[in-house]
């Protein structure tokens, strides 16, 4: 993603995926329904996803859907 595309989708309070920092996407099955998105800097971001993920891949998109506030804690 390109710098100016990045700041136009923060100015516009638009969801970021950063798929090239992301590590791995699990369910956390002790925190149900809560999956874990690990950067590869080796933080974490824990969401609580939507009941209308129908599949596993609705699922990991969702995964790697950050907003701005959570781009500042995963990056």
């Amino acid at each position: 993603m390109n710098d100016l595309k990045f700041l136009e989708l923060l100015k516009a309070g638009k969801p970021i995926f950063i798929e090239n920092e992301i590590e791995e996407i699990v369910y956390d099955f002790t925190n149900y329904p809560v999956i874990r998105v690990k950067s590869k800097s080796g933080k974490i971001v824990k969401r609580k996803y939507k009941n209308s993920c129908k599949s596993d891949v609705d699922t990991l998109l969702y995964g790697k859907e950050i907003t701005e506030e959570q781009f500042d804690q995963f990056a």
